[in-house]
């Protein structure tokens, strides 16, 4: 998967506030129909990012980090960014 089709077919899909580690909120979807889970963490204070906004694959920032794995077998099909440490 190239970036252009994730953000065809994912870009609009809901991603609701999960939790927050370590300077990182986690930002989800869920398990999609085709069996995929998408997430993206946003780095920053709990108090500035406004987790009670839904999120977008297609308005993710260059600074987050966002993937897609399969449910299925928990791996890894697409990400972009770097993971927050």
């Amino acid at each position: 998967m190239n970036a252009e089709d994730v953000i065809a077919e994912y870009g609009e899909v809901p991603l609701i506030y999960s939790h927050y580690h370590n300077n990182v909120c986690i930002f989800k979807s869920g398990i999609l129909e085709d069996n995929h889970e998408i997430y993206l963490q946003v780095s920053g204070d709990a108090d500035v990012i406004d987790v009670a906004s839904v999120r977008l694959l297609k308005k993710m920032r260059p600074d987050d980090f966002a993937y897609i794995k399969s449910s299925n077998d928990n791996q890894v099909v697409w990400k972009q960014g770097t993971p927050k440490k």
